[in-house]
């Protein structure tokens, strides 16, 4: 007959004689001893033995699940907590962008109230200054009258481009501009105002004049604003640095520098927000529409103080194809 194989416990063990102390579990082996013929059992042999290796490895088993199991517990909360985390980022972003969404509504509706206003009283304005340079006026006149031509066409182009880029889908024109072109026509119409206030400007070109995927009034439109808050931004006798460069990944890069105070932390941050602005007779639309144009014609814009001094205004906007 095979021995018989069974744990006990110590409190059932009897005498504790040859056991190492400490020891709480047992294995013991019984071997019956028959009788000659085989019919009945007569005695007994019983060996204990104690299991340490046996007893360790299932300790270590217990362990390693026990383990396992809360690391995996703990893997699977960080898990859920970061899903949590980035869906609960994702929904404050597109809640932010309904709400700047329904601001520009607002915007597009005001601006078709302004457009309609204003539209007759221009084409009034322009048509008497071109009558009036029709005449014989003396040469001191005449640049005055023809500066009030130029500023009625350019707030014409303004309110196309202001509806344009208030609609919820805007048609896309295939148009190209050269960018120095813009660019000195939005200084020309500031020549006047910087000269009045002694601002310099060092425009600094780099290889030939690229074509960028715009419009000419577009791509003016968001040089103004700029320019315009560049101006402001700086001291009388300070100096604004513009440059642009085409870059090898298909964008041109437009930089406007000056060197004012800068914009505080808590004015960046709401910058890009419609209807909020750091300036007392500010409307905070400017930089929103610039960058909603920028955006839709496949490019960004970006400010950010300066190490030293002053505002950096970084335009992206693609170069034309073909364009070395």
């Amino acid at each position: 007959m095979n021995p018989v194989v069974r744990p006990i416990s110590l409190e059932d063990s009897g005498s504790q004689s040859g056991i190492p102390d400490g020891t709480k579990t047992l294995v013991t082996f019984t071997v019956p001893i028959w009788s000659h013929d085989q019919t009945a059992v007569v005695g007994a042999i019983e060996i204990r033995k104690v299991p340490e290796t046996l007893l360790g490895s299932i300790d270590r088993v217990y362990y390693l699940t026990w383990t396992s199991e809360a690391w995996a517990g703990a893997l699977l909360f960080c898990c859920l907590l970061i899903v949590v985390l980035y869906t609960t980022r994702v929904l404050k972003r597109h809640e932010a962008k309904l709400m700047e969404r329904e601001r520009l509504a607002g915007i597009g509706e005001m601006a078709s109230s302004v457009a309609h206003g204003l539209r007759n009283p221009l084409a009034a304005i322009r048509s008497c200054a071109e009558l009036a340079l029709d005449d014989d006026l003396p040469e001191s006149a005449r640049g005055p009258v023809e500066d009030i031509v130029d500023q009625s066409d350019r707030l014409e182009s303004w309110i196309r481009s202001f509806l344009t880029s208030a609609l919820e889908d805007p048609v896309q024109v295939i148009s190209n501009a050269s960018v120095d072109h813009v660019i000195a026509k939005c200084l020309k119409n500031f020549k006047s105002q910087m000269e009045d206030r002694g601002i310099r400007v060092e425009f600094v070109k780099h290889g030939s004049s690229p074509l960028v995927t715009a419009r000419p009034a577009e791509l003016e439109q968001v040089l103004n604003s700029i320019l315009s808050n560049s101006i402001e931004a700086t001291e009388s006798g300070g100096t604004i640095k513009i440059s642009r460069a085409a870059q090898p990944d298909g964008q041109t890069h437009i930089l406007v520098e000056d060197n004012g105070s800068g914009i505080p932390t808590e004015i960046m941050r709401r910058l890009f927000r419609p209807f909020q602005t750091g300036k007392p007779t500010g409307l905070g639309v400017g930089l929103v529409l610039a960058r909603r144009v920028l955006e839709r014609l496949g490019g960004s814009l970006e400010l950010r103080n300066r190490k030293n001094r002053g505002v950096e205004v970084i335009c992206t906007i693609p170069t034309c194809d073909g364009f070395p």
